[in-house]
């Protein structure tokens, strides 16, 4: 079994990661020994495995989207006769917030 400590070594990020990854239930499946949080080397594999499954199928339908004109739309980034609005970011700011929040 493995400590956060080794866990964070063979992962090459900082114990505070896997401490984050526990807290939100992100990182591989935990055992509480204790105190102690400990991880079985299988488990660890099962979840690498799932997240390079899982980054791979992102990355695929990513493809699809830009291969295909952003959900639909004609591919026009090449056409110099074409126009591209700018939004400025304080606007884009305010229409997320807005999305957030359900407000009109």
């Amino acid at each position: 079994m493995l400590s956060v400590e080794e866990l964070a070594e063979l992962m090459g990020v900082p114990p505070g990661t896997i401490y984050a990854w526990n807290y939100t239930g992100s990182g591989p499946p935990m055992i509480k020994v204790g105190r102690h949080a400990r991880y079985r080397p299988a488990d660890v594999d099962r979840w690498l495995e799932e997240k390079a499954r899982n980054s791979a199928r992102l990355r695929r339908d990513a493809r699809q989207l830009v291969v295909g004109g952003l959900l639909g739309c004609p591919d026009t980034s090449h056409d110099p006769n074409v126009e591209v609005p700018m939004v400025p970011r304080a606007a884009y700011r305010e229409s997320t917030k807005r999305q957030k929040t359900g407000l009109p």
